[in-house]
C-alpha cells in the first residue's frame, strides 16, 4: 500500500516509529536530523508530506524541528503537516526552547590552524551540565561538528578540563564570536554548517559585543607563538582558506589601516586560484626579520610566480607584520605545471564493499567529498602543525579514495602512502578487495578520474589527452548549488537573464548575455531544476565574477555542490524537448557563442582573441593552428555519427565580418 505521493505507507510506519523513540531530548533530536540528512534532497518533501497522515506527537516535533533547523528550505511542508494535525486536535508545540544558565567556555589554542575545538557548559541544576561541543574551522566546512553531552557532573567537567592543558577559558560573548564567524564561512562557501542550529542559534543571534581590536586580540590569544618563519607559512595557509580574519590579526596597526579590503589582500590578490606559496629564506635579530616568500597562482588559465618581501617587528612576545610587498611576478605556465606532477594509483576488486567501508571508518581523517555516478570520492587528509614548510593545494591530503562500481581506487602524492593503505586494507580479519594494478599517471588525468565520469580507471587512461575538451580554446566550467529558496533563486535569475529564458520538460534553462556593439554575447547559464541549479560560464575569471552577481544577498538560498568542467559545453542543453519546445534557441546559442568566442582571450592564442589574431602575421600563424584542431574535432564528431553544433566556416566567418 501506498501514500497518494507513491511512497509505501509501511516505510513512513517505520519513520514514525524511529521518530517515536527519538522525541523528547535534544540528543534524539540530532539523531532525527541524521536520519533526515541520510535522504536524498528530491525526497525529502515527500516523506514531511506523508508524515501529515499520522496523529503523533513526535510527528509534531519532527516537523518543527525540521523548521528550525533548515529555515525556509522546508518551511511550506512543514506548515501543511502542522496545520493539518492542528485540525486534527493536536497540540501545536511540543519542543521546549532550551533553559539553563551560562557555566564557562573554553576554546583550544589552535586558531593559527584555521580550526578551534571550544566547549560552552551551561547549568541546567545545581549538579549537573549541559556541554556544547563545537569543532569549528575558518574554511568552507565553518561549523564542521557539533554534539552536546547532557546531565554532565560539574565535577567530572572540571576534571576534564584541568586534564586538557590546550585550552583556555573565554567569556561568553567570544564564545558566540567564533561560532558566528566560522558561520560566515558557511555563508560565504554556501556549504551546510554542522547539525544542531536548533540549539546553538542563540549563539548566532546574539550581536557581536567585542570590538575590532578585542576580536584580533583574541585570535592572537588562540594562536600559539610562531617564529617568523612558521608565521609566514600560516599566512598562506589562511589566504589558501580565505580566512582573512586570522590574517587581519598579525597586521600592525601602526602601519596598516583598519578596513576590510586592506593592503595584503590586494597583494596576495584573492581573485586567484592558490597553488603553492610560502617563506623560502629569513633574516631576523631579536626585534626585526625579514622574510623572503613565494607563491604560485593561476590566474586566466596561466600559471604565475610572484615573490614577496614580508617584514615583521616584535611585539612583546608576538611577531607582527609592518609590511607585505609584491617584488617580482611572472608567468611561469611553460616552466612550471604542479598537474604534471606523479600521482600514485592502486586499483581494486571490491569483494565485501560493507567491510570495505568498516575498514575505511577505522580511519582517523576519512571525509566523504561527492557521491559520483557509481558510488563515492572519499578523502584521507591530516593536520598541519608546525607550518616550518609552505603549504600547497594538496597540504593535507593523504589519499583520495574512490568508491566507483565494482573497483576502489586509491590515489596519492606519495608512494608510501599507497603501501600503508594497503596494509589496512587486508588485515588478517579477511580481504575487503584484491589488488588488481598499480600506475603512475600525473595529478591531471588523477583528477579527471576524480570527476566520477569513467566507468573504471582504465577509461581515463585510454582517452587521447583533453584536447576534445576545447579544441576552440573555450573551456566551459561548471557550478552546482541546491536550492534552499526557490523563489529567491528565480527572482534573482529573471533579473539577470529575463529575455533568454527556455523551458523543458522538467527544467528551465537561462543565459546571461553581454550587450555590446557586435551583438549579444554569452555571459552565464543557468540551468534550474526541481531542487538544484548550475551555473556555467568559460573560463575561471566570468566564473568568479558571475558566481559574485548570482550569490549576492543570497545567503541561507543556496548551498554549493561543487565544480566542473562541461566536457560536451553549452550545446549539449539542447535535448530533444528543449528544441521541440523552443525551436529558435539552436541559433540563438549559435550566435551568443561565436559573439563570445571571437573577443575572448584564448591560451592558444597566446592570450589573445580570434578578433587580435588575426590583426598580425604571428596572430595568424596561431589562428590557423587552432583552425586545425576545430577541424580534426569536426572530422572526429563527423565519423562518430555526432552533429556539428557549429562548424569551422562559421568560425571563419564570424572573424570576417570583424
Amino acid at each position: 500500500m501506498k501514500t497518494r505521493k507513491g511512497l509505501p505507507l509501511s516505510y513512513l510506519k517505520d519513520i514514525v516509529s524511529d521518530l517515536r523513540h527519538l522525541a523528547g531530548s535534544n540528543e534524539g533530536r540530532l539523531f532525527m536530523l541524521d536520519l533526515f540528512e541520510e535522504v536524498p534532497h528530491e525526497a525529502r518533501p515527500l516523506i514531511i508530506d506523508g508524515l501529515s497522515s499520522f496523529r503523533e506527537e513526535a510527528v509534531i516535533e519532527f516537523a518543527e524541528l525540521i523548521k528550525l533547523e533548515y529555515g525556509g528550505e522546508y518551511e511550506q511542508h512543514c506548515n501543511r503537516v502542522l496545520e493539518k494535525l492542528q485540525l486534527a486536535g493536536m497540540a501545536k508545540s511540543v519542543i521546549e526552547p532550551f533553559q539553563g544558565t551560562f557555566y564557562r567556555a573554553y576554546a583550544s589554542c589552535s586558531r593559527h590552524t584555521g580550526r578551534v575545538t571550544l566547549d560552552v557548559a551551561w547549568n541546567t541544576d545545581r549538579k549537573s551540565l549541559h556541554v556544547e561541543c563545537f569543532y569549528l574551522t575558518f574554511n568552507s566546512d565553518g561549523i564542521h561538528s557539533f554534539f552536546l553531552m547532557e546531565n554532565m557532573l560539574k565535577t567530572q567537567y572540571e576534571r576534564d578540563r584541568r586534564v586538557l592543558q590546550d585550552m583556555v577559558e573565554i567569556r561568553f560573548d567570544e564564545a558566540c564570536f567564533l561560532i558566528a564567524q566560522a558561520y560566515q564561512h558557511n555563508l560565504r562557501n554556501m556549504s551546510r554548517p554542522a547539525l544542531g542550529r536548533f540549539l546553538y542559534r542563540k549563539y548566532l543571534e546574539r550581536p557581536n559585543r567585542l570590538s575590532f581590536d578585542q576580536e584580533r586580540a583574541l585570535i592572537r590569544q588562540l594562536s600559539v607563538k610562531l617564529t617568523p618563519r612558521q608565521l609566514v607559512n600560516s599566512i598562506f595557509h589562511a589566504y589558501k582558506y580565505q580566512d582573512f580574519s586570522y590574517i587581519q590579526s598579525l597586521l600592525n596597526p601602526a602601519t596598516f589601516k583598519v578596513r576590510n579590503d586592506f593592503d595584503l589582500v590586494e597583494v596576495l590578490n584573492s581573485t586567484a586560484i592558490f597553488i603553492e606559496g610560502g617563506a623560502r629564506k629569513v633574516q631576523s635579530t631579536t626585534e626585526r626579520a625579514q622574510v623572503y616568500a613565494y607563491s604560485i597562482v593561476i590566474e586566466e588559465g596561466e600559471f604565475y610566480y610572484r615573490e614577496y618581501l614580508v617584514r615583521l617587528v616584535k611585539n612583546r612576545d608576538t611577531w607582527l607584520v609592518e609590511s607585505f610587498q609584491e617584488n617580482h611576478r611572472s608567468c611561469c605556465s611553460t616552466e612550471y605545471n604542479p598537474f604534471c606532477d606523479p600521482a600514485y594509483c592502486r586499483v581494486y576488486e571490491i569483494v565485501d564493499l560493507e567491510l570495505l567501508f568498516g575498514r575505511l571508518d577505522d580511519l582517523e581523517g576519512v571525509r566523504e567529498v561527492k557521491e559520483i555516478p557509481y558510488g563515492m570520492h572519499m578523502r584521507l587528509t591530516y593536520q598541519e602543525e608546525d607550518f616550518n614548510s609552505g603549504v600547497s593545494f594538496m597540504t593535507g591530503v593523504m589519499a583520495d579514495l574512490v568508491v566507483n562500481g565494482d573497483e576502489f581506487v586509491v590515489i596519492c602524492r606519495d608512494e608510501n602512502n599507497i603501501y600503508d593503505l594497503h596494509d589496512v586494507l587486508e588485515e588478517e580479519q579477511g580481504n575487503c578487495v584484491l589488488l588488481i594494478k598499480d600506475y603512475q599517471v600525473n595529478v591531471l588525468t588523477a583528477f579527471r578520474y576524480l570527476s566520477g565520469q569513467y566507468i573504471s580507471f582504465e577509461d581515463v587512461l585510454l582517452e587521447q589527452g583533453n584536447e576534445a575538451i576545447c579544441e576552440d580554446g573555450m573551456r566551459l566550467i561548471s557550478a552546482r548549488y541546491f536550492i534552499k529558496n526557490r523563489l529567491r533563486v528565480v527572482e534573482r535569475l529573471q533579473s539577470l537573464a529575463r529575455e533568454y529564458c527556455f523551458q523543458g520538460n522538467d527544467y528551465q534553462v537561462y543565459y546571461q548575455v553581454e550587450p555590446s556593439s557586435h551583438g549579444p554575447a554569452f555571459e552565464a547559464e543557468f540551468i534550474l531544476g526541481a531542487n538544484w541549479v548550475a551555473l556555467s560560464t568559460f573560463g575561471d575569471s566570468d566564473m568568479t565574477r558571475v558566481r559574485h552577481q548570482f550569490e549576492a544577498n543570497m545567503l541561507g538560498c543556496l548551498e554549493f555542490d561543487g565544480m566542473e568542467i562541461r566536457e560536451d559545453g553549452i550545446f549539449d542543453v539542447l535535448t530533444a524537448d528543449l528544441k521541440k519546445n523552443c525551436p529558435e534557441l539552436p541559433a540563438i546559442l549559435k550566435e551568443l557563442y561565436l559573439n563570445k568566442w571571437v573577443h575572448s582571450r584564448l591560451s592558444p592564442l597566446q592570450g589573445m582573441s580570434p578578433f587580435e589574431a588575426c590583426q598580425t602575421e604571428e596572430g595568424n600563424r596561431l589562428l590557423w593552428a587552432l583552425y586545425k584542431k576545430i577541424k580534426r574535432k569536426e572530422s572526429r564528431r563527423f565519423l562518430n555519427g555526432k552533429p556539428n553544433n557549429i562548424i569551422l566556416k562559421e568560425y571563419i566567418r564570424k572573424i570576417e565580418q570583424k
